[in-house]
C-alpha cells in the first residue's frame, strides 16, 4: 500500500472511529452482564459490526469495495482489541 492510500485510510478510519464512539452509548453497557452473559456479548458484537458498516458506507473518501473492507475490518479489530 502506498504512502499517499494509508494516509487516506488512516484518517478515515479515525473519523470512522469517532462516529462509532458518538453512536454507540458505551455508558450503558454493563460490562458485567458482558463477561457472564455470553448472548449480551454477542449482542453487542451484532450492534458495533452493523454500526461499522452503516458508518463505512457513508465515508465518500472509500473508493473501492476493498477499501471499505479494510477500514471496516481495521475498525473492528481495533473495537474488540485485536488490532493497532
Amino acid at each position: 500500500m502506498d504512502r499517499k492510500l494509508y494516509d487516506r485510510l488512516s484518517e478515515i478510519k479515525r473519523q470512522v472511529h469517532g462516529k462509532l464512539l458518538e453512536v454507540l452509548n458505551l455508558k450503558g453497557i454493563n460490562t458485567a452482564d458482558l463477561a457472564s452473559k455470553p448472548e449480551k456479548l454477542a449482542e453487542l458484537k451484532d450492534l458495533v459490526r452493523a454500526a461499522i458498516a452503516h458508518i463505512v458506507q457513508e465515508q465518500p473518501g472509500l473508493q473501492t469495495i476493498e477499501e471499505r473492507l479494510e477500514v471496516s475490518k481495521q475498525v473492528w479489530d481495533e473495537a474488540l482489541g485485536l488490532g493497532p
